[in-house]
């Protein structure tokens, strides 16, 4: 009995070790990474390699009651579809459709549980989550 006990509880602390630090997306972390960022306008900021983030807050480490940025980059999007090595994706980031000259905070929703962004060419919406959210596509600037 206690040969089998052994190993079943040093699987059992290598499982809950493991599971214990969530990992953010490749997008975050390859902004964290590239360190610094310049403010464009409304939570748009720009790194030294021209890549665009939304920044936000990771809110889910509700134990200790921390919080932390992250840098938003990707956006969803139900009628642009994106060529990849994979094959056609409905992802794709900031950089490829944001105006920054343009860009701007449109409107907060508290009922919705998020921001409305604005520019010359696009309307963008930021889903408000734990994890620091998404960001979707929604339409043309003409629309309302």
């Amino acid at each position: 009995m206690r040969v089998i006990l052994r190993p079943l509880i040093i699987c059992m602390i290598g499982m809950t070790l493991s599971c214990s630090e969530k990992e953010g997306s490749d997008e975050q972390k390859k902004g964290e990474e590239e360190g610094k960022y310049s403010l464009i306008r409304d939570n748009l900021y720009r790194d030294a390699s021209g890549n665009l983030y939304l920044k936000s807050i990771n809110k889910e480490d509700l134990e200790h009651g921390t919080k932390h940025d992250v840098w938003l980059t990707e956006v969803y999007c139900d009628t642009c579809w994106t060529a990849t090595e994979q094959g056609w994706k409905d992802i794709t980031v900031l950089r490829d459709f944001v105006d920054t000259a343009s860009f701007h905070l449109d409107r907060s929703n508290q009922s919705e549980g998020g921001d409305f962004y604005r520019d010359k060419n696009h309307r963008y919406y930021h889903k408000w989550m734990a994890d620091g959210g998404t960001i979707t596509l929604i339409g043309n600037s003409e629309g309302k």
